[in-house]
């Protein structure tokens, strides 16, 4: 399956290249902005590959910043840090539930 996927792609990339080849003694402009737009596109979808991959070692990161901050409060609990705590638990609950949100919906529409 993956080797006709790979295929697939290749042969659509080829049909690309072969049409911008044309263009570049015509249109390099042209060319250029093509060849931009794909890159683009490349980028941003290896990038989400790398983010989903590496989700739980985020999660990780931030799940060891917010013991810390909570350690704070056992030792200086003022109703200011207290305050802020519940913000940033407040912020970082809203953030989850838009991801959530962003990603059930991203895997329904495939």
């Amino acid at each position: 399956m993956v080797k006709s996927s790979l295929r697939a792609a290749s042969e659509v990339a080829y049909e690309y290249v072969q049409i911008l080849d044309v263009m570049v003694g015509q249109a390099p402009e042209y060319v250029s902005l093509a060849y931009g737009a794909v890159k683009i596109l490349l980028v941003v979808q290896v990038n989400y590959e790398e983010m989903k991959q590496s989700v739980a070692s985020y999660m990780e990161k931030i799940k060891t910043k917010f013991e810390l901050i909570d350690h704070l409060t056992a030792y200086l609990p003022t109703d200011r840090l207290v305050g802020a705590m519940a913000k940033m638990y407040d912020f970082f609950n809203r953030f989850l539930a838009k991801a959530l949100k962003f990603y059930t919906r991203s895997r329904t529409s495939k």
